[in-house]
């Protein structure tokens, strides 16, 4: 047995504290929240939430939505295939329906093999031969400098609402499209801020559901909103949780704020295509849903309609009325025929997340292969990889995963007719995105964030593409120091009780930017002989007796680490670090381990720091 596989930071709060405070308590000190901790309340909603004018330009975009509706006008949303941009269209159909439920509406979602990420001005001309006069964009568009000129000849009126990175000029300047309403958290008093200055955290639904908040306001003249307009705003919180946890946003400020309310609807959800999503995923109705709930199941789910489908039929699941008709209702029970529409059409997103698992599986698989057969680049910075092979749809997930695997920036790429469409993913401390601003001269478009872009360039430049990259990267990611990982408190066997573990998620949401809790369990005794589980035989398990003023089993489950089983063995005792979780169909607490090490380690082994 060795030492830790990873560094670790000394427990912030230690193994004295444990009579004095409970193990919620223990947490919100080392994370700094105050004691006592607050009553648990339900989250209601608006109140905790920041108003439209904190997003600059939505006010502006909800006044001209708002007057589109009095004027008849037919209103084009067009949104991005990617769970975010699927959620952030929904909110605006079901709040412009609720404002004017005769309101003349269509949305689209481009096709990620056909017609690629974005505005285009191939849309823009469907929608005007559709008859629209107002076009609003989410989760995209603020790149869209052609396409708004475009929106201007063909006489509509234009509104970009976005959170993606701007588009620069050749001095650095940023350039913003010609729209008539422009919404996108960075930007203050009409100016971009900074790059990397400014804390714009917010995904494309949020964004999206700022600017309905000001439609509500504006069409009702007052900021007290209708009843109808507050329930969907209320209804549609869901909506925004989703797109801000499966795009990976920090869980700070609105963020938070937005997921604790949104979570707290979701299994009661009255949206009847969200309440079918729910149950095909396998939640029970009325089933309290956390982040990591979204992140491994409904998220993946979603996505899977825009990587290996048609996103524009997950915008008709997540924004069906429960009722069409004479009878028109927007939310609650559905009527016979939308609630066999709705759960048809979640069943074949769970069966097409199935597909995707299978080909992300292989995709990752040949990656690896290659980059242990083949090398990555010059100096070994990234990893560039393309085959025409791989689905367009999948690469993205599959990146990630070699990033995990390698610990370098990875692009891998679909090769289709001679040009490479793929995605980018990076790892803590590189922003891909200013490696690929550096390989501009070798690509046709990109854009994205510093952890994650999309990127596009020809099959001749591929070559070229990966030096430079990896050049770019090199220095970089040689630069960075593992950071210790932290551990909240140590915990012992009066910790391992269901109340306890309960009350932790009183200082919840956990996700990213505020982490699930950890903690140290020091000297338990593996119990037995691990075992290996899962569909590929990849998970660990073993049970741990730990030993105090009272004795208890805990159930250990060590993800993706099979191979690892072999560090232990019965009767051994072990230090370990771990998230304490519910269990869901088994009860009580189980341990989802983090990392093992001996209790007295050998001299040389990793300690915690």
């Amino acid at each position: 047995m060795q030492g830790w596989l990873h560094a670790w930071s000394a427990p912030a709060v230690g193994e004295g504290e444990r009579n004095r405070l409970g193990l919620a308590e223990r947490i919100a000190v080392a994370r700094g929240i105050a004691l006592p901790l607050p009553a648990p309340v339900a989250g209601s909603g608006l109140a905790e939430l920041p108003a439209p004018e904190s997003v600059h330009g939505a006010v502006a975009a909800g006044e001209l939505l708002a007057q589109a509706l009095r004027d008849g006008e037919r209103i084009a949303i067009h949104g991005d295939y990617d769970a975010d941009g699927i959620c952030a269209a929904s909110i605006l159909v079901h709040v412009l329906r609720a404002a004017c439920p005769g309101g003349d509406l269509i949305a689209h979602v481009p096709l990620r093999m056909a017609e690629g990420y974005g505005l285009s001005s191939a849309a823009l001309e469907q929608f005007a031969r559709q008859g629209a006069t107002a076009v609003v964009t989410v989760d995209c568009g603020i790149t869209a400098i052609a396409e708004a000129r475009r929106a201007r000849e063909l006489g509509m009126r234009l509104v970009i609402t976005d959170h993606h990175a701007f588009a620069r000029s050749a001095d650095g300047s940023v350039m913003l499209p010609d729209a008539d309403a422009v919404v996108h958290p960075a930007l203050r008093s009409g100016d971009a801020a900074p790059a990397g200055a400014a804390e714009w955290h917010s995904c494309g639904a949020l964004v999206a559901w700022m600017v309905a908040w000001a439609v509500a306001r504006s069409w009702s003249g007052s900021e007290r909103v209708q009843p109808a307009l507050r329930e969907a705003l209320l209804e549609t919180l869901p909506l925004a949780a989703l797109g801000t946890i499966t795009d990976v946003m920090p869980l700070h400020g609105a963020n938070r704020a937005l997921v604790r309310a949104g979570l707290a609807r979701l299994g009661r959800t009255g949206i009847p295509g969200l309440a079918a999503l729910v149950r095909a995923c396998g939640i029970r109705p009325g089933t309290d849903v956390d982040v990591e709930r979204i992140q491994f199941s409904l998220g993946p789910v979603l996505n899977a309609s825009g990587r290996i489908g048609d996103a524009n039929a997950a915008v008709e699941l997540l924004s069906m009325p429960a009722e069409q008709g004479s009878g028109f209702r927007a939310f609650g029970e559905p009527s016979g025929q939308v609630l066999a529409r709705a759960t048809t059409l979640a069943a074949s997103f769970v069966a097409m997340n199935e597909r995707r698992k299978a080909l992300e599986r292989m995709v990752h698989e040949q990656a690896i292969a290659r980059v242990e057969r083949e090398g990555t680049g010059a100096s070994r910075g990234a990893v560039v990889l393309a085959d025409a092979a791989w689905p367009r749809g999948i690469v993205g997930i599959a990146s990630a995963r070699v990033v995990e695997r390698t610990g370098l920036p990875s692009v891998l790429l679909s090769v289709e007719d001679g040009t490479c469409h793929g995605s980018a993913r990076s790892v803590e401390g590189y922003s891909i995105l200013e490696g690929l601003n550096a390989c501009a001269p070798h690509l046709l478009r990109w854009g994205g964030h510093a952890a994650a872009a999309g990127v596009s360039l020809q099959a001749t430049s591929l070559a070229a593409f990966r030096e430079a990259l990896s050049d770019h990267a090199a220095p970089h990611v040689r630069a960075l120091r593992p950071v210790p990982r932290s551990i909240d408190c140590t915990a012992g066997p009066a910790d391992l009780d269901e109340r306890a573990v309960r009350t932790v998620s009183r200082i919840g949401p956990f996700g990213p930017g505020w982490p699930e809790p950890t903690v140290l369990v020091p000297k338990v005794r593996v119990v037995g002989r691990p075992r290996a589980f899962g569909k590929e035989r990849d998970h660990a398990e073993f049970v741990a007796s730990v030993e105090g003023s009272e004795r208890r089993e805990l159930r250990c489950v060590w993800w993706r680490q099979a191979p690892l089983m072999a560090r232990l063995s019965p009767g051994m005792t072990v230090n370990l670090v771990a998230e304490l979780k519910l269990d869901d169909y088994r009860g009580g607490v189980f341990a989802r381990v983090r990392d093992v090490a001996d209790a007295a380690p050998t001299a040389g082994s990793a300690r915690l720091r």
